[in-house]
């Protein structure tokens, strides 16, 4: 038995639909077919899903970093340089801290 496909309307805002005609006139097809083969790409791309997942958790583990190093930064400041601590923290906010 044969299932039939769906039709799918949507809009898009003129720079979005002026992307999509640059992109199926590059690719030799009609706006239609073009829209059809992103959309499928969009959604059964994995790889990128995992790629962006995979990006957050580095950013995430990069944030903990910075605070890891500002602390350290402050702790050597106090202890090593013989700054004040108050002197010491707004120096790691600063140059440390975002």
């Amino acid at each position: 038995m044969r299932t039939s496909n769906s039709v799918v309307s949507l809009r898009l805002e003129p720079e979005f639909m002026k992307l999509l005609n640059e992109q199926a006139v590059k690719d030799g097809q009609s706006v239609g077919a073009c829209a059809r083969q992103l959309l499928i790409r969009a959604l059964t791309d994995t790889e990128r899903t995992e790629l962006r997942q995979e990006l957050e958790k580095v950013r995430q583990d990069f944030d903990k970093m910075r605070g890891d190093l500002a602390a350290l930064g402050a702790y050597l400041l106090v202890k090593v340089a013989k700054e004040k601590p108050d002197q010491a923290e707004a120096w790691v906010r600063e140059h440390l801290a975002r």
